[in-house]
């Protein structure tokens, strides 16, 4: 089974690099992964929604995405498609038409900022109450 998902791996990166790779996107990917550094933009967007009285959260996007957080500090493969069925489950917040965008921001910033924060915290006092 590892061996199967390891060869998907490899497919699917083999497939991006053949057939996307080019100059425009070579330094659009680069911006765009280091946006994801320590969380900075994360962390900085969700203070900025913060400030605008008015916006709500959605509790589905939080709590999506903290516990994708805690799944992608533990195994960061199964972390990775954790953070996809995130965003899903975000999106459809627009798209069944129960949340602005900003609601869905604030609730993606929330629970990334909850799950950095708390994750590497509670699996340390876990860790030594196990010794």
């Amino acid at each position: 089974m590892t061996a199967a998902i390891t060869s998907l791996d490899f497919s699917l990166l083999y497939w991006i690099q053949a057939h996307m790779r080019n100059d425009f996107f070579d330094g659009f990917f680069k911006l765009v992964t280091h946006l994801g550094d320590a969380g900075i933009f994360w962390i900085a967007l969700g203070i900025i929604l913060l400030c605008f009285p008015k916006t709500r959260r959605s509790g589905h996007s939080a709590s999506s995405f903290t516990a994708a957080t805690a799944v992608f500090f533990h195994y960061r493969k199964a972390g990775i498609a954790a953070y996809i069925l995130a965003a899903l489950i975000a999106f459809s917040r627009l798209y069944c038409y129960v949340h602005f965008p900003t609601d869905v921001l604030t609730g993606i910033a929330l629970g990334l900022c909850v799950g950095i924060v708390l994750v590497p915290r509670l699996s340390r006092q876990l860790a030594a109450r196990s010794k």
